[in-house]
This record gives structure tokens, sequence and C-alpha cells, in this order.
């Protein structure tokens, strides 16, 4: 039986992010198809310090990874009820061969949309933009007489190459991590019930 060239795709768009985010994370990911409720990778960032003259990998923030192996419009609307109960940053990865890369394009503005809108939506896609930065939240809603539609601004954050030199490495990380704290604090106050978000 022919084999589908689309699962081969994404299954090489998996190894290629695998390989560069394990420069710079401990990396999981579920051990059945069952396990498997809207993310490819859970990633712990480690610190790198010596300690006694030995390198030691220190954990700091986590993070869940859906890898795609296109910058195309995502639809993530059977993931709502996952994504509204996350509490850790959401990014999506794209592969890039040509440049031999991996573009995080991050999810920081879930917790807004989930304040505004809350989870029962009847669709939701994420569109990766290429702009470093978004200075308003990236939201665009239309509420009208029929079921509510939501788009989702999801800006590039950083590119990390898959054999990244050591000072790469540690500015990615030092920029995923600064995200994984900002998003974490507008995820909590949004669970609690106090929207005042930073951004």
């Amino acid at each position: 039986m022919p084999h589908l060239a689309v699962f081969r795709e994404g299954w090489s768009a998996e190894r290629f992010a695998e390989l560069a985010l394990s420069q710079i994370a401990f990396i999981a990911q579920p051990a059945t198809v069952a396990d498997d409720i809207g993310a490819d990778f859970h990633c712990t960032l480690f610190d790198t310090v010596d300690v006694k003259q030995r390198r030691q990998l220190l954990p700091r923030s986590s993070f869940v990874v859906q890898v795609k192996s296109k910058d195309r419009p995502i639809s993530l609307t059977k993931h709502l009820e996952y994504l509204d109960r996350l509490e850790v940053p959401f990014f999506v990865a794209v592969p890039d061969r040509r440049r031999r890369s991996l573009r995080l394009f991050s999810g920081r503005y879930l917790p807004y949309l989930l304040a505004l809108r809350g989870p029962n939506l009847s669709s939701l896609t994420a569109h990766l933009t290429r702009a470093a930065a978004i200075t308003k939240p990236g939201l665009r809603a239309s509420v009208g007489g029929g079921p509510r539609r939501v788009s989702l601004k999801m800006p590039r954050l950083v590119s990390l190459p898959a054999n990244a030199r050591a000072n790469v490495r540690h500015e990615v990380f030092e920029t995923l991590a600064r995200e994984c704290r900002e998003t974490s604090l507008n995820t909590f106050h949004r669970l609690a019930g106090q929207f005042v978000f930073r951004y």
C-alpha cells in the first residue's frame, strides 16, 4: 500500500524541530497517538552553567510546541478546550529547510483572546506573521449574526539554526525564557480571573 507523502512531510518536520530545540531544551513528546492532545512537544528550557569545572543543565521555563511543515494559517478550533486550560506558553514551530533553521511563532496573545472571547468559538485560526514584534494585541474578531470566528496572530519570535553557535543558542534561550515568563504571567492572571495583562 502506498504511503501518503503528507505524513512523511509532517514526521520530517517534527524530527527537524526536535533536533533544533534539543540544543536549548529538554523535550518530551506523546508516547502514543492516544496521548496526542494538541501539542507535539513539551519543552523545558535549560540554562547551561559551570559548577566545579563541570557543565550542568538547569531546567527553567516550560512551554508546548505544535510543529507544522509550512507557515500557512492553522486551524486551532479542535484544540480550543485544551488551549483554554493550558497553563504554559504555546508556540508553533516551522522548519526553514533552505536556511536549516527552525522558526518559532509565539502564542502570546492567547490569554487576551480567551479572556475577551472565551473558549466557546465556532472557529479559531492562527496566522503566523513575519513581523518580529507586534505592539498591539494581535486579535481580529468578527461577531455577527452567525457563529463567532476569530483569527489569532502569532508573531515570529526567533529562528534557531539546527547547528547554532553558543552565542546564538544563548540569545534564543534568553528570548524564549523572557517570552515564557511574560506569557505565563498573563495566563495565570486570566485563569485566576485577574484580567491585568502585560504586553
